[in-house]
């Protein structure tokens, strides 16, 4: 049934999601202005299908910016509506006061003056809020206490250098420090960007920093340096067991330390990575240490790291903090050999093939097996889906990669080259690949044989007393088809310890070693003789 008109733009209509959508934030410079424009506020995109004109979109500014106002470009007086043409000619602007801000915005609301219906429809999601960006300029430097806080503790005579690990400064204005910047200390005056050095007799010293003289009322902060005896004793030290290329949790009942100070603890893995999870500064060390080491055949079963304590500014003795890995072991169970019975392709499922892992088991996409020889007789495919849904079949060679994951969903398939009209044995190798190590070289085998009345083979063992010799008769080797009975044998691999006669036409016999053939009809007439010694023979 087709629609009219009216009844296709009153579908459409019903398909608009949002009246207007919100771009990047407006970039302002402190203390100047930025034009809004289309990029910051821009309209849906099928306003032109419905005959919206730009001047019919009217924005109603609700709630105007903090610091600062929106007015017009011409004339600078303040806007309290605009339109969508004003804002793709960029006649209004938005200009920052000089505060110390970093970001503001403002909220519009909006209607359009040629859709009622959609103000209707909107009516209650039209408000939208427009971010400004606010970059600083020309702001002081800024200071604060480091993140070793404002008590430095030092043994009596002792000295340290003061970083930024006991005092920052910084400035919003430049990313790099200038080495002009100085602070105003009231015991010890000198650049931060110089060696300066506290040295304490044992009594308590107070340092008062504070900002430059640009601030009207420079805020300070105060350090503290005392000459307190600092106690470090070793808790528990239990060490740590984990699977190779695996985390775990180093808590307190692992690793724990007593001080009459707050304290912090430097974990340096050798194998591995220690993450803090949080710097609570409590009496626990919570870390997790990701193992990283790429092959897990190269790890030894026990690691040891550095372990150090530090007090405020004292540390502790070196600790050692031991790892013992667990040996991460994989099995690949080949419950049973695929089977093709009177057809060329077969499935591969996990009747046939099932890997584990212990004690860290992983995910199935992460069990890979790892073609080293493919198929002689055959090919693997693995089936995907393509993009139009429908399946395709892509070959699996060597050096190529099919998951448990791929197997238990049946997705991995063998197919012969071409028919074959007796028994076919063909394999493939492969090692199995998981996060933590890989295994020895695997061979899985595939058996293929014909239909009953594509080809008949009999092969009997033939029995030879010592020192005599037996003929080879049709029922004891013999090769037929539903069309053919006359076939030549190729002899491969001659007796290792007797020999193969054949006989001619004219009633000689000769030898047959590698490469000699005979023919079904020898077969028939009795021309094939094995016996155990030659010279019973001729």
């Amino acid at each position: 049934m087709e629609l009219s008109a009216s009844q296709a733009q009153e579908t459409s209509r019903g398909s608009i999601q949002q009246l207007i959508y919100l771009g990047e934030p407006l970039q302002v410079v402190e203390k100047r202005s930025s034009s809004i424009q289309w990029k910051n506020l821009y309209l849906f995109p099928e306003h032109k299908a419905f005959g919206v004109l730009n001047e019919d979109v009217r924005f109603q500014i609700i709630d105007g910016p903090q610091h600062g106002r929106i007015h017009s470009k011409s004339d600078g007086a303040p806007l309290q509506s605009f339109n969508y043409a004003d804002v793709l000619s960029q006649h209004l602007e938005y200009r920052h006061d000089g505060s110390e801000t970093s970001e503001d915005s403002f909220d519009v609301q909006v209607t359009i003056d040629s859709l009622p219906e959609i103000n209707q429809r909107f009516r209650m999601s039209n408000i939208y809020t427009v971010t400004i960006s606010i970059e600083p300029r020309d702001d002081p430097p800024q200071i604060s206490i480091g993140s070793k806080g404002p008590i430095i503790n030092l043994a009596a005579g002792a000295r340290i250098q003061l970083s930024e690990l006991h005092l920052r400064v910084w400035d919003d204005d430049h990313l790099l420090m200038k080495c002009g910047w100085k602070c105003k200390v009231l015991k010890v005056c000198a650049s931060l960007t110089k060696r300066v050095y506290l040295i304490t007799d044992g009594a308590v010293e107070k340092l008062n920093f504070w900002q430059g003289l640009q601030l009207c009322s420079p805020s300070s902060i105060t350090l503290r340096a005392t000459s307190i005896p600092v106690s470090i004793q070793l808790g528990v030290n239990t060490g740590l067991q984990l699977p190779h290329r695996s985390s775990r949790l180093i808590s307190a009942q692992n690793l724990s330390f007593y001080s009459n100070f707050p304290k912090s603890h430097e974990i340096l893995g050798e194998f591995g990575i220690i993450e803090c999870l949080r710097d609570d500064k409590e009496e626990k060390c919570k870390a997790k240490l990701r193992d990283k080491k790429r092959d897990g055949d190269l790890f030894g079963t026990a690691v040891m790291s550095i372990l150090q304590v530090h007090c405020a500014e004292t540390s502790s003795i070196v600790h050692v903090f031991h790892f013992t890995f667990i040996p991460t072991s994989i099995r690949v169970f080949i419950q049973e050999s695929l089977l093709l019975n009177n057809t060329d392709q077969g499935v591969i499922s996990s009747r046939n093939l099932m890997a584990t892992a212990f004690p860290q088991n992983f995910p199935r996409h992460q069990l890979l097996y790892h073609i080293v020889e493919p198929p002689k007789f055959g090919m693997l495919l693995r089936r995907i889906q393509a993009a139009d849904g429908s399946s395709k079949l892509r070959r699996i060679g060597v050096s190529s990669n099919f998951t448990q994951e791929h197997v238990d969903s049946q997705s991995v398939v063998y197919k012969l080259h071409f028919v074959h009209y007796s028994v076919v044995n063909d394999f493939f190798s492969f090692r199995l690949i998981t996060p933590a190590v890989s295994s020895e070289l695997l061979r899985f085998e595939i058996t293929y044989i014909p239909g009953g009345n594509a080809i008949h083979l009999l092969n009997r063992t033939l029995i030879v007393s010592e020192g005599s010799t037996q003929q080879i008769t049709n029922n004891t080797l013999w090769l037929e088809t539903a069309d053919d009975s006359a076939f030549t044998f190729t002899l491969t691999v001659p007796p290792f310890n007797g020999r193969l006669v054949a006989g001619s036409d004219v009633g000689g016999k000769f030898f047959l070693d590698s490469g000699g053939t005979f023919t079904s009809f020898d077969i028939l007439n009795k021309r094939c003789i094995v016996c155990y010694k030659t010279d019973s023979i001729i």
